[in-house]
């Protein structure tokens, strides 16, 4: 009689392979960046903790790019291995309220003590924390402004703040100053082919 055993983790299907790239597609990747990153302004990158951004990636992109704006997502596949502390040096970085709670480990700590001290640890020059139903806090060069959300009643919040993302990364490359916005109307004219190129994309 033949016995044959089989484990829980060949019984589940993997819908995810999220070890980290090999040696030789790291290699091919940094290649490829480091030709063509200069030829950019802004670099967006939207690291969600997959396996494919590794520490040489995230190395040669902070140390490269021009203007770096980073979205370094926690999310159930990747809780507890993927914080924005990964990152030594960039330009502009969004997170949720626990993205930014985690690398600290401040649970319950009131979140402007929170986002007060995360600016000052890690020392990256602009800052966007989205609140949910709360809205969002700015952070930049010591300074702080919190904006409402733009609804009373939120039904789905899924890819909100990848949206955000991609429309307040080009504000922040063109170092719009939102506590002087007033000033800066005639030069957001001037650029609104972009953002209505993010609207469409």
């Amino acid at each position: 009689t033949e016995i044959y055993t089989l484990s829980l983790h060949d019984a589940l299907p993997i819908y995810m392979n999220d070890k980290p790239i090999s040696t030789s597609l790291t290699k091919e990747i940094i290649s490829f960046l480091d030709k063509e990153i200069a030829k950019h302004d802004l670099v967006v990158v939207g690291d969600f903790g997959h396996g494919f951004i590794n520490d040489e990636i995230r190395n040669l992109l902070s140390n490269k790019a021009k203007f770096l704006a980073v979205n370094v997502q926690s999310n159930s596949a990747n809780m507890g291995y993927n914080y924005a502390n990964h990152y030594k040096k960039l330009n502009f970085i969004t997170l949720d309220e626990q993205e930014m709670r985690l690398p600290l480990m401040m649970r319950f700590n009131p979140i402007d003590e929170v986002a007060t001290i995360f600016h000052k640890k890690f020392n990256f020059d602009k800052i966007l924390l989205t609140v949910g139903n709360r809205g969002s806090i700015f952070m930049t060069k010591g300074s702080i402004l919190k904006s409402p959300a733009l609804t009373q009643s939120v039904k789905d919040a899924v890819g909100a703040g990848d949206a955000l993302f991609a429309i307040a990364s080009l504000f922040a490359y063109l170092d719009i100053d939102p506590f002087r916005s007033e000033e800066h109307t005639s030069e957001l004219q001037s650029h609104s082919f972009i953002l209505y190129a993010v609207f469409f994309l």
